[in-house]
């Protein structure tokens, strides 16, 4: 009966181990959250259009396409109209990708040396944003070199002057655009450079963050006018770990007024290393971001990344998740079943092993 009872003992100290184990820190080890996600998207060069299988993409959950603009020049106009649509026809929503301030391998300065703003630059832009956004089936405009080269503190003005120039851009574009179409989606790839620049530079202390002070870049001005903000949080390039995504995308999205964040990552090791990474660790990374509030993940990009493991093995059952709300990546109901979940087998397993844990001391008392 010795032996019975030790048993039964060891089966309960299981069980309690069971009942209040916790997942790993989800700065490092993301909690599986993929059907959160609004947003899968990934950065695709003009070059690489007839690379792409978009049966396959959206089988393996990727519902957004970021493509270049030089898509128009590498190919003719109808062949990519007719690439446009069968993407839509598989679910697949589709961005033009502009490069404003970077034009034939030069930068080109938001604000000219008598601080007044391009405009002949900033006209260029326009139009073409409204090009594309007359695109049949064309579903948003993003915006990319949306800055200085990390020289916005020199600006005439000032690195505040800067911010201005670049946030006015942005406004007028989103402005033309949704004149023509009410529903189009403005994004902007966005430096992940949140820290204060006294992380920098000890002589700034005045709270200015390095995505300003370097790039012109202010969140809370853009926040107020894009539908998404792409932080290219490129742990690779800035020899960061997964946790560095989780408190980036975190601050991106505490501090965005508007805008829903979309993390931006990198598919490959770095820009020294384009190994890609594998898909265990990718997919490690996108739910990292999404536990940390990012409405979706977009990955740079298509030709250098496996893909995400998406909700299963099976990539026949992909399917994007529309039960979410906007404003919340996973309701508390969802939580609670989660927890329910993970508890309940072990919780009960725990009362049946006590109930027999009594019933055997009884017996032996008898």
């Amino acid at each position: 009966m010795k032996v019975y009872g030790y048993l039964l003992l060891l089966i309960v100290c299981i069980n309690i181990n069971s009942c209040f184990a916790t997942n790993e820190d989800s700065s490092t080890v993301g909690t599986n959250v993929l059907k959160s996600s609004q947003f899968n998207g990934m950065w695709l060069w003009g070059s690489y259009m007839n690379r792409t299988n978009l049966t396959e993409l959206k089988l393996h959950g990727i519902n957004n396409i970021i493509i270049h603009e030089d898509v128009f020049t590498r190919n003719s106009y109808d062949d990519v109209l007719k690439w446009i649509n069968e993407a839509n026809n598989n679910g697949i929503k589709i961005h033009i990708w502009i490069q404003c301030f970077y034009k034939d391998g030069s930068w080109v300065k938001p604000v000219l040396e008598n601080g007044s703003y391009n405009r002949t630059r900033f006209d260029e832009i326009i139009d073409k944003a409204v090009n594309y956004a007359k695109i049949a089936n064309v579903s948003g405009v993003h915006l990319d070199y949306l800055r200085y080269p990390g020289t916005a503190y020199r600006a005439t003005g000032g690195y505040s002057n800067a911010c201005n120039a670049i946030a006015e851009l942005t406004s007028e574009v989103n402005s033309k655009i949704k004149e023509i179409n009410p529903n189009i989606i403005s994004s902007a790839a966005i430096m992940p450079e949140y820290e204060d620049v006294h992380y920098y530079n000890e002589t700034m202390s005045d709270g200015t963050n390095a995505d300003q002070y370097y790039y012109g870049q202010d969140i809370s001005q853009l926040g107020n006018i894009l539908d998404y903000i792409i932080p290219m949080v490129y742990k690779g390039n800035y020899n960061k770990d997964s946790s560095w995504i989780g408190y980036t995308t975190k601050w991106f999205v505490d501090n965005s007024p508007k805008a829903k964040i979309i993390t931006g990552l990198q598919g490959y090791v770095s820009d020294d290393d384009p190994t890609p990474l594998s898909s265990e660790e990718l997919t490690n990374d996108a739910n990292i971001a999404l536990s940390n509030g990012a409405y979706g993940y977009c990955i740079f990009r298509f030709g250098l990344f496996n893909y995400i493991d998406n909700y299963t093995n099976d990539p026949n059952t992909i399917v994007e998740d529309d039960s979410m709300s906007d404003d919340d990546s996973m309701s508390d109901e969802n939580q609670k079943e989660i927890m329910l979940n993970r508890t309940g087998i072990p919780l009960l397993s725990l009362l049946i092993s006590v109930f027999l844990v009594c019933g055997s001391y009884s017996y032996k008392k008898q």
